[in-house]
């Protein structure tokens, strides 16, 4: 598997940072520091407003950060989704057999 190489900060489009603290291994940038890397996670109900991981260092978002990495990452994508004719099956907490057709999401990048 061929490792892509992480732009450069002047390559990808501006964002605001958020002031958090710094305690385990959350990114806290100062002015004028920057980060550039890959996202690993991404939870939009995290905190206030979202937590993204930037190579496995999560970072609290605000507002405008979590509309942006929303965009970026969703908006104008080419997505499918399929619902198998195939049927699985699991057993719920009240012991019932549950039966479903597995659904499978795959996007353009």
């Amino acid at each position: 598997m061929a490792t892509k190489e992480a732009p450069s900060f002047d390559d990808l489009d501006s964002v605001e940072v958020s002031d958090d603290d710094n305690s385990n291994g959350w990114i806290d940038l100062e002015p004028g520091e920057e980060v550039t890397g890959v996202i690993t996670a991404f939870n939009p109900l995290a905190s206030y407003n979202g937590v993204a991981e930037i190579d496995g260092r999560p970072i609290r978002l605000n507002q405008t950060m979590r509309k942006q990495i929303i965009a970026g990452l969703v908006e104008g994508a080419k997505i499918g989704v399929r619902k198998s004719e195939d049927t699985e099956s699991f057993e719920d907490e009240n012991g019932e057999e549950q039966e479903y057709n597995p659904r499978e999401v795959r996007v353009s990048r």
